[in-house]
């Protein structure tokens, strides 16, 4: 049990020790709906503010996390990238396909970074777990993640369709360490017929 508290101090040491690189020069929203109609939906995510956590992992060495100040979420892809993530859900039409049209976008470069893998949180009944990295992503000389805003799922919510949207605002090339921005993006998602995954069939009711 000591070294799980010790694992878990060492976790919030780290988060409060992180140093903001990036702040938007004015108050944003995280998301906002711009424009809505039965089939689609016009999105714009932002990028408030960005930190960076520096780690130390076992055979990796001395890392960067990002993360995103008192909002947003993570990839949280085991071995792949530490990186930031804003999450939403969007209602959808009840059949088809999905497209996501990336309208615009704001980028700036935001420097070199030895970006470090997410690792799998320790646990009070499995206790550590081994080092994991995908050496597929950390060998390749392609942009990561890579596009900044990405279909995560669909699913039945009660008696609704709807898709989760993830909003990437960092992405990194990992052959050369540079890492990049988007501070905000305008997304439209569509419907866009066809098959598509998790189809709400709806039953109807006659009256005589």
């Amino acid at each position: 049990m000591k070294f799980f508290i010790l694992l878990t101090l060492l976790f919030v040491a780290a988060f409060a020790s992180g140093e903001i690189v990036y702040r938007a020069a004015d108050a944003v929203e995280d998301v906002l709906l711009l424009e809505s109609t039965d089939n689609s939906k016009l999105i714009e995510f932002n990028l408030s503010a960005l930190e960076t956590v520096e780690i130390e992992l076992e055979t990796f060495g001395l890392g960067t996390m990002f993360r995103i100040p008192s909002n947003g979420g993570f990839l949280a892809i085991i071995g792949s990238p530490d990186l930031p993530v804003i999450r939403r859900m969007v209602l959808i039409p009840d059949y088809g396909d999905i497209e996501l049209e990336i309208v615009s976008e704001e980028t700036q470069y935001l420097g070199q970074y030895n970006v470090a893998p997410y690792q799998d949180p320790p646990t009070y009944t499995a206790g550590p777990t081994p080092y994991r990295i995908d050496s597929s992503i950390y060998s390749s000389s392609q942009v990561f993640p890579a596009s900044s805003v990405e279909l995560e799922s669909i699913n039945i919510l009660r008696d609704v369709r709807v898709a989760w949207i993830r909003y990437n605002p960092v992405s990194i090339n990992l052959e050369t360490g540079d890492v990049s921005i988007v501070t905000s993006v305008v997304v439209n998602v569509t419907g866009i017929g066809g098959s598509g995954e998790n189809e709400l069939s709806r039953s109807t009711v006659g009256y005589t």
